[in-house]
């Protein structure tokens, strides 16, 4: 119920900032507007006001609310295309049913996907794979610790070299890694993981995880 809570009181501030920039947009666009009307009503106010004005700042009137509306709409896109973001990829969690679900993902998405689950597991989650990122696909930052996940769309099993590989991708820059397939990892690869900083979640574990993030959604 604390979640759930939370959750609402976040939205609603998320819908406050959306409102508020739309307010704000809507009284640049009207004081813009203001600029090229008034003049036809009172040309006496309005030199007065641009006498005010650019005691007030250099910049051409124009020129600042311009960039002012332009910083508004940027903010605004941004503010909409993470809230969407977020919302799709909660509307995916909540759709999916078993492992085969997550195995039908795109390399792409599947990243992205891992990423989500670990921002509802409280850490900080940024999708960095490319190519020559070193197998790093995911960077993570928790109670100030920076760490890292690979993500694997396996059908079948994860053997101790590409372990191996992953761990000397991040053992000198990181506190903690992740590897995260929606295979298996063989018995040796479980063993020389064992006792290193590095979490191995196969299948079963990730599905475990969808199941706990689902539950949060709902």
């Amino acid at each position: 119920m604390a979640r759930k809570h939370h959750a609402h009181r976040r939205r609603i501030g998320y819908h406050f900032i959306f409102g508020f920039f739309i307010v704000l947009a809507g009284a640049i666009f009207l004081l813009n507007g203001a600029v090229f009307i008034v003049p036809r009503i009172d040309a006496q106010a309005v030199s007065a006001y641009n006498t005010v004005l650019a005691k007030i700042s250099n910049i051409p009137l124009n020129v600042a609310i311009g960039a002012a509306m332009a910083v508004c709409i940027v903010l605004l896109a941004v503010f909409w295309a993470r809230t969407h973001k977020k919302e799709s990829w909660a509307a995916t969690v909540l759709g999916i049913h078993s492992i085969d679900d997550i195995y039908a993902m795109s390399p792409g998405g599947f990243e992205q996907f891992t990423a989500f689950l670990f921002q509802r597991m409280g850490y900080f989650a940024k999708v960095v794979g490319k190519s020559g990122d070193e197998g790093i696909d995911v960077e993570l930052r928790k109670d100030g610790k920076r760490l890292v996940a690979q993500c694997k769309r396996y059908k079948g099993t994860v053997g101790q070299p590409i372990v191996r590989e992953f761990y000397g991708s991040f053992a000198e820059h990181a506190k903690e890694g992740f590897l995260v397939t929606t295979g298996e990892f063989t018995a040796p690869a479980k063993e020389w993981a064992a006792s290193r900083p590095l979490k191995l979640v196969d299948g079963a574990e990730l599905m475990r995880w969808t199941e706990q993030v689902a539950q949060k959604l709902r």
